[in-house]
């Protein structure tokens, strides 16, 4: 016998009282009885159900990356602005453990902010660093 429960239980009353009780006995019986008919459309769809898990959670798992070009893809939330005269833009990527924006349109010198339509800042940030 090579079951969990020679594994979880090693009292053979404790493992022959769940695997064998009248309760496990009786509980084949229970559910619909067009599950029979209908078998291969449930199987089917929770594996459809399954494989959106599965992507769901490869997407969370680079929304957690440290690495810029998959934070701007794959961004948990994102951020897009322009001004009234569609000049300048500002694009904020934010991920889980680090956001990454980019400002265009803008040039900022030590004493001026001028209109500048090749000017293009980008800058990550881990949230840590804040």
């Amino acid at each position: 016998e090579n079951t969990f429960f020679l594994i979880a239980a090693r009292s053979y009353w404790l493992r022959s009282y769940i695997e064998h009780s009248e309760f496990c006995r009786k509980a084949g019986g229970l559910g619909w009885h067009c599950v029979e008919r209908i078998r291969v459309p449930i199987m089917l769809t929770a594996l459809g159900c399954s494989l959106a898990a599965w992507i769901f959670m490869l997407g969370a798992t680079f929304g957690v990356s440290y690495n810029t070009y998959t934070i701007k893809r794959l961004s948990w939330a994102r951020v897009n602005w322009r001004d009234q005269r569609g000049l300048v833009k500002l694009t904020i990527d934010i991920g889980i453990n680090m956001y990454v924006y980019q400002i265009s349109g803008v040039n900022v010198t030590d004493d001026q902010i001028r209109y500048d339509p090749n000017a293009n800042v980008e800058q990550s940030v881990n949230w840590a660093d804040n």
